[in-house]
């Protein structure tokens, strides 16, 4: 799919698909951090005016036991 074409409900599918993939909050928040930086890239230089809004998952926490 050309960049040009791509939209805000693409954007929230693959958001919903990955959290149905059963991935983690942590890993779909990462994912899409990545990619809402990209896409602010791309919009500074003209060519696409899509952007993500920040998504703010539960963070895992995870115990240690020693």
């Amino acid at each position: 799919m050309p960049l040009c074409s791509l939209t805000k409900r693409h954007l929230e599918e693959m958001i919903c698909k990955m959290r149905d993939a059963g991935l983690a909050h942590n890993t779909v928040a990462t994912y899409v951090r990545s990619l809402r930086t990209f896409l602010l890239w791309c919009s500074k230089e003209g060519l696409t005016d899509v952007i993500i809004p920040q998504i703010r998952e539960r963070e895992t926490v995870k115990c240690f036991f020693a």
